[in-house]
């Protein structure tokens, strides 16, 4: 009997619980369709406060921002004409939440009475009506389906405009998405359409109408009004989308006035180098720029001119200068010579101070011989159009929706971020693939790109739209602008170089020379008396062969005659290197030697430690669910 009384107890003290918990008792929604197509809503909610969540009173949010067919935003205006509480004027704060507006009623120093409340709040709302081929419509979602708490009954009246009757109407309820129909329409005819739902809803349920009514009682926009409201909507997408072509054009401008190289002139094969260009000199005007190979192929040619020695031991390589004054040197050749140590010097971390040095001393003095002279890098129009993408971006992250703002800018840097990991990434492997020596390393190369292609995929704004969810397409403009932009740059820089006239005619010259160096067919080059082959030709002009990329075709061409000069007793061993690469009856190894890993060497030794180089109809005839169609939102207490 105790027990039994005990278990009676709990359950009256529960059935209390839940009989005090807080809760919307009705819900009562009048719409007044205006023949301006606006809506006057008035929105009377009773509600039982037990100073739980309500203590101060509720809070009702009122979504303004969706999606069109395109994917653009698309904004309703929503201004709140008045708030009262148990029929007396309430204090409120309209503020901005991320798809629209709240309103949150009450005072943050005034609590609420325990028991029920009547809040009303009549607010005006605009472009919410749907305009068909036959008809057009209100998809109105009357209570929201984002409250926090259950709501025993919801209403709504709806008032068409002026001299329209009822078409046709539909009602939904349940969770978002949902087709339930647990509802009555209490009336449909005429201009006046009224129903309520005839179950309690749990939080995050809600009740959606869709009413339908002939066409001409109410003003549609036009497309002219309708272009004009989808560029507010959008302003910072047009503008950085629109900035980002104006930022193209100005480089195609630019290109197709400073940037675009003379016409070549006529290529026939030279058997000498231009006069006076050194082989450093040679690869700083055909590549327009200094690299490693430049270093590379003028130390080559240093040592060829009795300056140095070059020693390979293993994979390491050190250079010992000479104090031999032979041949003339370039005023490069003559600055590199200057900024070479005395004695040996190992190509390696432990010396990246003197290795940088000599580099510094190379590309300084190639740059103030061949730039402005040979080429033009152009970079006040360069700089030009960088001043244009960052205005681009300024301002469009200016007029992207305030919550958008930062988190464009974080968007960017997301996407930029993945973009640049993996193209430094993938330039890395392309040039593992040309320096692979072997087979099977240059396959391994291969394999590790492909291993990239998922990651490419992906993508950097595709997995930031994972990451942020969705959001204004604003958002992500100001985002791939950002990326587009630093890769146009990237790209223009490049294209902007251009050849001097002079210049143009120079680089006719070396590609002269680089033909003869690449012609293998002998026969095309006896018309024009080409020096005979002997293995001095061969070192002579081995150093512009790396700097012209063709070290292997020109090793070819001489492979023969080292061969038969080493067969007969003749030696023909480099006096400027030692180490075990050379082969007189196979000199491949020594030439892939002397280009690729010189150049990798003289690379990493220059760096310091620990751095790295629609359907056309509506809903009131059906299609709908819950949820759907304009007003919605929710709320909560505070």
């Amino acid at each position: 009997m105790r027990a039994l009384l005990f278990s009676l107890v709990l359950l009256l003290a529960a059935s209390g619980e839940v009989a005090a918990a807080e809760r919307i008792t009705s819900f009562l929604s009048e719409v007044t369709i205006g023949a301006d197509s606006a809506l006057t809503v008035k929105e009377t909610i009773a509600v039982v406060s037990e100073g739980d969540e309500i203590k101060r009173g509720i809070q009702r949010d009122f979504p303004t921002k969706y999606k069109d067919d395109n994917g653009l935003d698309y904004v309703v205006s929503f201004e709140v004409l008045k708030v009262k509480r148990d029929g007396h004027d309430e204090p409120y704060t309209v503020m901005s939440i991320i798809n629209g507006k709240r309103i949150r009623i009450g005072s943050a120093d005034v609590f609420l009475d325990d028991g029920p409340h009547v809040y009303e709040i009549t607010y005006r709302t605009t472009r919410q009506l749907g305009y068909f081929a036959d008809y057009d419509e209100l998809y109105w979602n009357v209570t929201g389906n984002s409250w926090t708490f259950p709501i025993e009954k919801a209403e709504t009246v709806i008032q068409l405009p002026p001299g329209a009757t009822i078409r046709q109407h539909a009602e939904y309820t349940g969770p978002q998405g949902s087709s339930g129909s647990d509802a009555e329409v209490i009336q449909a005819t005429g201009d006046r359409y009224q129903a309520r739902t005839t179950r309690t809803f749990n939080p995050n349920e809600g009740f959606t109408v869709a009413v339908g009514w002939p066409k001409g009682f109410v003003t549609p926009p036009g497309e002219i009004e309708k272009t004009e409201q989808a560029i507010r909507d959008n302003l910072g997408f047009f503008a950085i989308v629109g900035g980002v072509a104006v930022s193209l054009l100005y480089y195609l401008f630019a290109w197709f006035r400073v940037g675009r190289d003379p016409p070549k002139g006529t290529i026939i094969p030279l058997f000498v180098p231009p006069t006076g260009l050194g082989p450093g000199g040679m690869r700083y005007v055909w590549k327009e720029k200094f690299d490693d190979k430049c270093f590379a192929a003028s130390l080559v040619g240093l040592a060829v001119k009795g300056r140095a020695r070059i020693v390979e031991y293993g994979n390491t390589f050190s250079i010992e200068r000479k104090e031999d004054a032979g041949q003339p040197l370039t005023p490069a050749e003559a600055e590199l010579y200057r900024a070479m140590p005395r004695g040996m010097t190992r190509l390696e971390q432990a010396n990246h101070a003197k290795v940088r040095a000599m580099k510094s001393a190379l590309e300084d003095t190639l740059e103030k011989e061949h730039e402005g002279v040979a080429f033009l890098r152009n970079l006040k129009w360069f700089w030009g159009g960088v001043a244009i993408s960052f205005l681009v971006l300024f301002f469009g992250v200016l007029l992207l929706p305030s919550d958008d703002a930062a988190t464009g800018i974080l968007l960017s840097l997301w996407s930029g971020g993945w973009w640049a990991i993996l193209l430094v990434i993938s330039w890395a492997m392309v040039k593992g693939f040309f320096s692979a020596r072997g087979f099977f390393a240059k396959i391994g190369s291969v394999f590790s790109l492909f291993f990239l292609l998922p990651f490419f995929v992906v993508g950097g704004l595709p997995s930031a739209a994972t990451f942020f969810g969705e959001s204004s397409p604003g958002l992500y403009a100001f985002a791939g602008g950002a990326v587009f932009l630093v890769v146009m740059a990237f790209v223009f820089h490049w294209l902007l170089r251009a050849p001097t006239l002079s210049g143009r005619k120079l680089l006719d010259q070396i590609e002269g020379f680089r033909m003869y160096m690449k012609t293998a067919e002998e026969e095309r080059l006896k018309v024009l008396n080409p020096p005979e082959k002997t293995p001095e030709l061969f070192e002579r002009y081995l150093p512009y062969a790396l700097a012209l990329d063709c070290e292997n075709e020109w090793n070819a061409k001489f492979a023969a005659v080292l061969a038969a000069a080493a067969a007969a007793g003749v030696a023909t061993s480099p006096a400027w290197y030692t180490g075990t690469n050379w082969n007189p009856g196979d000199t491949g190894s020594f030439t892939d030697s002397i280009g690729s890993s010189l150049s990798s060497a003289t690379s990493s030794a220059s760096v310091p430690p620990g751095s790295s180089s629609s359907s056309g109809g509506g809903f009131s005839g059906g299609g709908g669910s819950s949820g759907g169609g304009g007003g919605g939102g929710g709320g909560s207490g505070w």
